[in-house]
């Protein structure tokens, strides 16, 4: 295209390297080892099945209240318009 400078970064071949270089110090021993430590020091709310982003899919979306169990916003009270002795 005209007008238009060169783009300064193959997005593609860098996001792959970037992934490539992720998922190789996630494999690592020592990686998994300070992962567990981690674990081990603060817990989790999720059950271990759920630690993979691939069995999250589902179970990360928080059921929806449905509106009829949903209390309607409070309406203000009434809004005197003269003081108690009427002026």
């Amino acid at each position: 295209m005209e007008g238009y400078p060169a783009p300064l970064v193959a997005w593609a071949a860098s996001s792959k390297a970037m992934k490539a270089d992720y998922y190789a110090i996630k494999r690592r021993p020592e990686t998994k080892a300070l992962a567990n430590a981690v674990y081990a020091r603060h817990g989790s709310p999720c059950s271990p099945s759920s630690w993979t982003w691939k069995s999250n899919g589902a179970k990360s979306k928080r059921p929806r209240s449905k509106p009829s169990a949903m209390k309607p916003p409070k309406q203000p009270g009434p809004v005197p318009l003269f003081d108690q002795d009427g002026r």
